[in-house]
């Protein structure tokens, strides 16, 4: 599975890539590219930080709940429209594409995507990114999860993510240096 960094920029591409200059827009799109591996918090209030990841919060099913609370709740993403939904559903469903097409490094392998009309893992027949590491047992510790997380490996994946990455946010900034009219900064 892929850093945080991999998730943001992601959300962050998509943002741009939509043509909005709205600021509450481009947070939204940011967190919620991130938002499926916010399922750390509970695990890590029983000190168990991966007990609860790769559940439902990694699905489309999710996604749709997820865009459809935010642009619910936030007043200035509605005055954009309907394309501020789909800007948060894309963004949160990076998350998953990235996801599937990582390396998983304990059971259930792979993320219930389909969820909820199908609840079986899936992940891509080979990995395209190199994941980051972390505990590879479900029961791990918080401490065992730091550790694994601050590993010299994962500052590999880090600057390979920063490396497959860099065309699409350049490509993203490039095609979108107008804006849309009728965005406000």
């Amino acid at each position: 599975m892929a850093t945080p960094l991999a998730h943001t920029l992601a959300g962050y591409v998509v943002y741009r890539f939509a043509g909005s200059r709205d600021r509450t827009l481009l947070v939204a799109a940011v967190v919620l590219a991130v938002c499926p591996d916010f399922d750390f918090i509970p695990g890590l209030l029983i000190d168990q930080p991966v007990r609860f990841h790769h559940g439902i919060s990694h699905s489309l099913g999710a996604g749709v709940a997820v865009a459809t609370a935010v642009w619910l709740a936030l007043p200035a993403l509605r005055r954009v429209g309907a394309r501020a939904w789909w800007v948060l559903f894309a963004a949160f469903a990076t998350h998953l594409g990235i996801d599937f097409w990582g390396p998983d490094q304990r059971p259930p392998y792979g993320i219930p995507i389909l969820w909820p009309m199908d609840d079986t893992y899936r992940m891509a027949p080979f990995p395209l990114i190199l994941g980051v590491r972390h505990a590879n047992e479900i029961t791990a510790d918080t401490m065992t999860w730091v550790g694994q997380i601050l590993h010299p490996y994962n500052l590999a994946a880090v600057a390979l993510e920063l490396l497959w990455l860099s065309p699409f946010v350049w490509a993203a900034k490039r095609r979108t240096r107008g804006g849309t009219v009728g965005d406000s900064d």
